[in-house]
C-alpha cells in the first residue's frame, strides 16, 4: 500500500506530468527512487538525491533532450512516505 506524501502527490512535479490520482495500470511511466548510500565510501548523502530530484522537476518543460514533446505521458512517483537514508554501517571491521 502506499501512503501519501506531499511531495509525490504534487502533479507538478516531474515536468507537470504527475498524475497521482490515477492507478498504475493507467500511466505510462512508473518512477521509485532509492535512497541508498551504501556504495559510497566518503561524504554520504547520495541517499538524498530522490526527494532532491523531485524537488527540482517541476522546472524542467515536458521535451526530450532533442526537444520532442512528451506532455501526453503521464507518470506515477510510487515513492512512499517515510522512506529516508538508513544509518550506515561499517562494512569493516573496527581495530582493537
Amino acid at each position: 500500500m502506499l501512503l501519501h506524501n506531499s511531495v509525490t502527490e504534487d502533479p507538478t512535479i516531474w515536468a507537470g506530468l504527475n498524475h497521482p490520482e490515477l492507478s498504475l495500470e493507467d500511466v505510462d511511466i512508473a518512477v521509485f527512487g532509492i535512497p541508498y548510500d551504501g556504495g559510497v565510501s566518503f561524504r554520504s548523502g547520495t541517499c538524498e538525491a530522490p526527494q532532491e530530484l523531485r524537488k527540482i522537476t517541476h522546472t524542467i518543460s515536458p521535451t526530450t533532450e532533442d526537444f520532442r514533446d512528451i506532455s501526453p505521458l503521464k507518470v506515477k512517483d510510487l515513492e512512499k512516505t517515510g522512506t529516508r537514508c538508513s544509518p550506515r554501517r561499517r562494512s569493516w571491521p573496527s581495530r582493537p
